[in-house]
């Protein structure tokens, strides 16, 4: 939590390759009560996923690095550097002084100035060295930054040519459209690079740059998402979240471990519809979830809680109720499905790349197949639906991934076409079985005598204001006497009728030790501050309010109750 140490939790392999490319700013930022700390600047671009980062306090904070981002471990020899700069045209700090300063630039190496060069050559010695350093010639480091900012008449960094080559920083490959070859970047440099998407976005004379690949700016996990492009951008981030909470294969050595706790799922399957990443990084190997197949259909049901799941495009969901195959729906190939996904989970939620995702692995079990889900691999020239719907119209089936089917019931034909797919699903570690919470005795605050909260401790649930107001619309108000008194902290207190004060009343001891035997026949309260004994009675409240009567006692606050016989 304070962000000094990841501990590599293995649940699955999701969780554990992803605590690896984690970065934590700190605890400390979490306090802060701006948000500029928590938002991604241009020169992150590439470095750090955008998608990647928790949802709740750390969100911001916790970030991850890309997939292609690396992080310069090796000190490289820069000894020759000074001297390959003069030859290319740098005045060295010794030499002579140039004519004109504000016609120079500086040059600087890992914070240490070597020289100064004339501000016509700058470009041409930055472009050259650019050169050797992607071609490996004169020993210049390829992970060696290059940035030259030039003079502009605006607010800006301070002018020169900066080179960079010390470790710990973070660089990542892209695509020199001069040189045609892989060069590694920085993240200062980054900045005053022009750095096009796809070959159609580039300018000639201006763009320099080409990205890899259109997912370059996903983290490891964000890339595994099918068709992320086709969703709204919080389900991609629940989606993170959610992989890394999923049962799945941890290890292939569960016997010789020493976990306290470790989850496997005995029948995983591979996905139908996969990302390029997902057989690079090999995934098969750790198995996440099963192909279901998914109905959309609006049900009813009684609300019982259950485990958890959730598809690979945020769409959590609980399992509510369990039904035999033979109550199921089935279409006219007698297929039932595995899962009832209800229709309203679509349109706010907008997990377009969900309904892609069914129609491909539909079309990809009847040609026998696996669909590529990378983002971006379809267009609004060509879009996705057209190309599955035209596998599934070769398959026989119904363009728009839609059946009839028929009530398990009855038998009777619903009167509206069902989406029918296949879509791959994840279990969540979170059961309900470690959840419930139930009491209905235990233990009790020693201050305010009421139960005491946490599973752990066999406490109660919270009853709020919220419920309160929740019971009272309903009309059993007096639901809230069993709730907050009877079934909380109950007590039984004496309250003198006279004066009103709940604290006087005493009981009276015996007049001497031989009357012992007969105290409980000559036992009687009596209030100590009007002197009276038959003004003392019984009457149960709860005793927090009794509590609270002894604190405005203490500040001098005296608190009467108007008693009255009932």
């Amino acid at each position: 939590a304070a962000g000094l140490t990841v501990v590599a939790d293995k649940l699955n392999f999701f969780r554990y390759i992803s605590h690896f490319r984690c970065i934590h700013r700190g605890a400390f930022f979490a306090q802060m009560r701006t948000t500029a700390v928590r938002k991604l600047l241009p020169e992150a671009w590439g470095f750090l996923c955008p998608v990647h980062t928790p949802d709740g306090a750390p969100c911001g904070l916790m970030n991850h690095m890309t997939a292609t981002c690396q992080v310069v471990t090796k000190v490289f020899s820069t000894v020759g550097l000074p001297k390959l700069l003069c030859s290319l045209g740098m005045t060295p700090i010794d030499g002579p002084a140039p004519g004109n300063m504000a016609d120079c630039y500086r040059v600087m190496l890992d914070g240490r100035i070597l020289g100064w060069i004339h501000a016509n050559a700058a470009q041409d010695v930055a472009v050259k060295l650019r050169m050797m350093k992607v071609k490996g010639i004169n020993k210049v480091p390829p992970v060696l930054e290059i940035c030259l900012i030039p003079k502009t008449p605006h607010a800006s960094q301070y002018p020169g040519l900066y080179l960079f080559s010390t470790p710990a920083r973070m660089v990542r490959p892209v695509k020199n459209l001069a040189l045609d070859a892989i060069e590694l970047i920085g993240t200062f440099e980054q900045v005053y690079l022009n750095i096009c998407i796809v070959a159609e976005e580039a300018h000639e004379g201006l763009t320099t740059h080409q990205e890899l690949s259109e997912c370059s700016f996903l983290s490891v996990i964000a890339s595994l998402t099918p068709y992320s492009d086709c969703n709204q951008s919080p389900r991609n981030i629940y989606q993170c979240q959610m992989g890394k909470q999923t049962m799945a294969t941890p290890c292939h050595a569960l016997q010789h471990r020493s976990d306290n706790k470790l989850y496997r799922l005995q029948t995983v399957q591979s996905p139908i519809v996969r990302n390029k990443m997902y057989d690079y990084y090999g995934m098969d190997n750790y198995p996440m979830g099963t192909n279901a197949i998914v109905a959309v259909i609006s049900y009813t049901r009684n609300p019982i809680i259950g485990d958890k799941f959730a598809s690979r495009h945020g769409q959590k969901g609980i399992c509510s109720q369990k039904w035999p195959n033979e109550n199921m729906p089935f279409s006219e190939s007698g297929m039932t499905p595995d899962i009832l996904f209800n229709p309203h989970g679509f349109p706010s939620r907008m997990t377009i790349g969900m309904m892609i995702e069914s129609m491909a692995g539909k079309s990809g079990a009847l040609h026998g197949l696996c669909h590529d889900s990378t983002p971006f691999c379809f267009s609004e020239e060509n879009p996705a639906i057209d190309y599955f719907g035209r596998a599934l119209t070769a398959a026989g089936y119904n363009y728009f991934g839609t059946e009839r089917m028929y009530s398990g019931i009855d038998g009777r034909e619903f009167e509206a076409d069902i989406f029918f797919g296949i879509v791959y699903y994840q279990r969540l570690r979170h059961m309900v079985s470690d959840k419930f919470q139930v009491r209905s005795t235990g233990p009790i605050d020693q201050l305010t005598h009421q139960p005491v909260k946490g599973r752990k401790k066999g406490g109660g649930v919270r009853f709020g204001e919220m419920e309160r107001d929740a019971i009272l619309s309903l009309g059993t108000a007096f639901i809230l006497q069993d709730r907050l008194v009877n079934c909380s902290d109950k007590t039984m207190a004496r309250v003198c009728t006279k004066c009103g004060s709940l604290l006087s009343a005493q009981m009276e001891k015996p007049p001497s030790a031989l009357a012992a035997a007969s105290f409980e026949a000559a036992r009687h309260w009596v209030c100590k501050i009007c002197g009276r004994k038959d003004s003392v009675v019984e009457i149960s409240i709860p005793f927090v309010f009794k509590y609270l009567v002894a604190e405005l006692a203490a500040m001098n606050i005296k608190l009467t109750l108007d008693v009255k016989p009932v």
